[in-house]
């Protein structure tokens, strides 16, 4: 006597059923419909597992690996996920989010073309090391903007009035990160801090107060990296992808380690004119040491009186995904600053809690 398939046995148990009553036949009828169609998909299914494995775990990893999967699979909020770094070369490590490469600038400050460059004369250092953090554009010090718009700050300089009702919208609160770009047509007004150092005309008031105050404590701000186009930091980030090619490197894993140290054009503050990176005093390397200078103490502990936030502090990589940086400062306005400096927040804290 022949076995009878599963699809037999499940048509003939469901036709006993239906047998019972009026009532019974009809549940059994949808049932028996539904109850084929999956046994039959079940069977082709088991025909085809392996194939059907194998191509969800290729979908799965092109997705994982891919180009594109920055920063979607970087990680967000306390739990960031990092390159591993060791398994690709020891003598590479975590960088800061402002070191760049030693680029060519004439006197115009313009930056020269990335295809004139030769990516293989690169040191190991200049590829991707901490020693140096190389030039954006020329810098300025206090002397030089103070003699050229120093008076503008005594009368419209921000005061802080203890408001501590914020709103989402306001432009100088603005997230900025690897999860939150900067809003598309985002406009703002330009100015000048002398040359062609630029930055956010409507924190220019405060900055001046702030380089005033600090010059009359003994220290000479400088500004070394202000405003950047989007065309620059699509230099900045393609030009650090190419260093690491150079180096052996493929395509995917050189662009994962850029990403790590130059950030991704449209996720960087200095794109909307609210990031400075700043040194005192003959200090001219963009690195952790500054943090232990006179000038780079006294900006930490006083940067919030004039609306600016140390961006990137000690022990709070976990949250920005970005190692310390001494002398990236970032407008906030006096208010949002104070609070977050009182409270020990960084602008992604600030943002949890109080938006």
């Amino acid at each position: 006597m022949f076995e009878l398939t599963p699809e037999e046995k499940v048509r003939k148990k469901l036709v006993s059923f239906g047998r019972k009553s009026k009532l019974c036949r009809f549940f059994a009828i949808p049932a028996l419909f539904v109850s084929l169609f999956f046994v039959r998909l079940g069977l082709w299914l088991g025909g085809r597992s392996k194939k059907i494995a194998m191509m969800c775990f290729s979908v799965f990893s092109a997705a994982a690996f891919s180009s594109f999967s920055f920063p979607i699979f970087g990680g967000s909020g306390n739990a960031p996920v990092m390159v591993d770094f060791g398994t690709l070369d020891t003598s590479v490590a975590l960088v800061s989010e402002d070191e760049v490469e030693r680029i060519t600038v004439d006197e115009s400050g313009k930056y020269s073309n990335s295809e004139d460059m030769d990516y293989m004369t690169l040191s190991g250092d200049e590829a991707g090391g901490e020693s140096e953090e190389g030039v954006d554009i020329s810098g300025i010090d206090a002397d030089s903007i103070l003699s050229e718009i120093g008076y503008i700050a005594s009368d419209i300089r921000t005061e802080a009035d203890g408001n501590y009702d914020f709103d989402r919208d306001d432009w100088r609160i603005m997230l900025i990160n690897k999860q939150h770009f900067i809003p598309e047509g985002y406009e703002f007004p330009l100015g000048s801090l002398g040359g062609n150092i630029q930055c956010d005309e409507r924190i220019i008031p405060d900055f001046v107060a702030m380089l005033q105050d600090a010059k009359s404590e003994g220290f000479n701000i400088t500004v070394r990296s202000p405003y950047r186009t989007n065309e620059y930091q699509e230099f900045l980030f393609q030009y650090r992808i190419k260093s690491y090619m150079s180096r052996g490197y493929s395509y995917l894993d050189a662009y994962n380690l850029s990403s790590q140290s130059i950030t991704i054009p449209g996720a960087s503050e200095h794109q909307v004119g609210l990031a400075l990176d700043l040194l005192a005093d003959g200090y001219d390397t963009l690195s952790e040491g500054f943090g232990e200078t006179g000038g780079g103490k006294w900006l930490a502990e006083n940067a919030h009186k004039y609306g600016f936030i140390l961006r990137y502090p000690k022990d709070k990589e976990y949250i920005t995904e970005i190692k310390y940086e001494p002398w990236h400062f970032r407008y906030v306005g006096v208010n949002a600053a104070t609070y977050m400096y009182d409270n020990n927040m960084t602008l992604e804290e600030f943002w949890e809690e109080k938006l």
